[in-house]
């Protein structure tokens, strides 16, 4: 991960539980890349999914959020878009 901060990219995704000390690593690298934060649910969308965003927003103020689930029906499609 650090060898690609050094490359300097606009982005850089990480799970949302990466300790806080790798982020400050890739940061030291690379103080311009903004940082993604992800979560993914690969069996379902959670009913609460400000829920899943919350810790996310804990971890990292300032970052961007991406969270990834399996849909099951157009209605866990419709409440990933809102």
């Amino acid at each position: 991960m650090l060898a690609l901060a050094r490359l300097a990219p606009a982005y850089i995704d990480v799970e949302y539980d990466t300790p806080p000390e790798w982020r400050a690593r890739i940061a030291a690298a690379s103080p311009a890349t903004q940082l993604v934060l992800s979560c993914h649910d690969f069996t379902r969308t959670p009913q609460d999914l400000a829920a899943m965003l919350a810790p996310m927003r804990a971890a990292a103020p300032g970052a961007w959020y991406k969270i990834a689930t399996m849909g099951h029906s157009t209605l866990d499609a419709l409440r990933m878009l809102v």
